[in-house]
């Protein structure tokens, strides 16, 4: 894309909400991962895959591609598996609190949403991030959704390949 195309492309999202641009954005960088209609679950983890027998996860590594794949696609969103330690500022509790609601922002919108997983190692983050999914429930900031805890130290979930 040239300079000028690409300018114009930025003024363009800047004029539309946050949310719009969010949408715009990611239905350029995934235009096969959503049909608009389908169910979709999102596996949060900056290593690891979904397990094998489970193929129909889309994978994202951190927590800004996960808050704008919520944005953009929160009627189909069904499940969201966390883990935690994502070697980032931002973590996987740092993405529950924003989806479940936190101090600062009040819950997603996410009307077809059944189940929240943590699938994290950090047994102690993990233990946290349900407590809010549970606080949420409990506060009626989210609908009564299951919660799952499916540890990475019980589970064998793939690890993706090294890029060369």
């Amino acid at each position: 894309m040239d300079d000028r195309r690409a300018t114009e492309v930025l003024e363009i999202l800047s004029s539309l909400d946050p949310d719009a641009a969010n949408q715009a954005v990611v239905r350029h960088l995934y235009p096969d991962s959503v049909t608009g209609t389908d169910d979709m679950r999102i596996f949060l983890d900056d290593e690891r895959l979904p397990p094998a027998n489970e193929p129909d996860w889309l994978v994202v590594r951190s927590v800004p591609a996960l808050l704008e794949m919520v944005s953009a696609h929160s009627a189909e969103i069904t499940e969201i598996s966390f883990d935690n330690d994502l070697q980032e500022e931002l973590e996987g509790r740092h993405a529950v609190g924003r989806i479940v609601g936190d101090a600062l922002h009040p819950a997603m919108h996410l009307p077809r949403l059944e189940r929240l997983t943590v699938h994290s190692a950090n047994i102690v983050a993990a233990e946290a991030m349900i407590a809010m999914m549970h606080a949420a429930i409990r506060h009626e900031q989210i609908p009564a959704v299951e919660i799952r805890r499916r540890s990475a130290l019980e589970y064998n979930y793939p690890m993706e390949a090294p890029s060369q």
